[in-house]
């Protein structure tokens, strides 16, 4: 399907309803790579509203400022965003990830994971959930 680079990640389209936002090794994320790949995934062809899958190499650096802005503050991010998982290895990631959606919660589910498959796996089920469609 659809694969978009950025400067700090490959945003796939992995079926009309999922959306995988790879962040490239060693990329130093910052407010406005987050902002260009919320964009991105926005401009994705098909249905706008769409499950989300954040995969952070271990080696991701990002701005510490990251965790004082919510970045999904504005209606169309959240109308536009089914669920949201986060794939991550590293150390710090995981609890980082957490930390931010305790300061910042949002309308939709939200979970960690260590392991891709299972973040997928995840993201599709709640896509059927949110939009009653059939096993």
């Amino acid at each position: 399907m659809e694969r978009v680079e950025t400067s700090t990640a490959f945003i796939e389209l992995l079926n009309p309803h999922l959306v995988i936002t790879r962040y490239k090794p060693a990329a130093h994320v910052t407010a406005e790579a987050v902002r260009e790949n919320l964009e991105v995934r926005m401009a994705m062809p098909g249905p706008l509203a769409k499950a989300v899958i954040a995969i952070f190499p271990e080696d991701m650096d990002f701005d510490m400022s990251l965790l004082d802005r919510d970045h999904y503050m504005e209606q169309r991010y959240t109308e536009s965003t089914l669920a949201m998982a986060v794939v991550s290895s590293g150390v710090l990631h995981q609890p980082l990830a957490n930390l931010y959606i305790a300061y910042h919660p949002t309308s939709f589910k939200y979970r960690v994971f260590s392991d891709e498959r299972e973040a997928i796996a995840w993201a599709n089920e709640e896509v059927k959930l949110r939009l009653g469609l059939e096993n």
